[in-house]
C-alpha cells in the first residue's frame, strides 16, 4: 500500500514555524544521516547522540550512490515536524497513537 500522496498530502499544508535556519541545517543533516546506509552516517548518529553536535564534514565521507534523495525528503520532513513539536503531522496517525 502506497501512502505517499495521503501523507504529502496532509503534511505539506503545514507551514514551518518557530525554527531558526540552524535548526533547519540540523534536520537537513540528520535526515541524511538516516537516509545513508553506511558505517560513517552510524558513527555521526552515536556522536551526535552523545554530544548534540554534529560534525557536517561527515558528508563528503558518504558514498552519494547509495543514497537515495528521496529518502532524505521524507526523513527532513519528519525531523522538521520533530522540531516543531508535531510529529507525526497526519492527523489519522495521530489518532491512533
Amino acid at each position: 500500500m502506497n501512502t505517499k500522496p495521503l501523507t504529502q498530502k496532509e503534511r505539506h499544508k503545514t507551514k514551518i514555524k518557530n525554527l531558526t535556519i540552524a535548526d533547519i541545517n540540523e534536520c537537513f543533516y540528520l535526515a541524511i544521516i538516516d537516509s545513508a546506509p553506511d558505517e560513517i552516517a552510524r558513527q555521526t548518529e552515536k556522536e551526535y547522540k552523545k554530544t548534540g553536535k554534529i560534525d557536517y564534514n561527515f558528508m563528503y565521507k558518504l558514498d552519494w550512490e547509495h543514497i537515495d534523495p528521496e529518502a532524505i525528503r521524507q526523513n527532513l520532513d519528519c525531523w522538521i515536524e520533530r522540531k516543531m513539536g508535531i510529529f507525526p503531522n497526519i492527523q489519522s496517525l495521530q489518532t491512533k497513537n
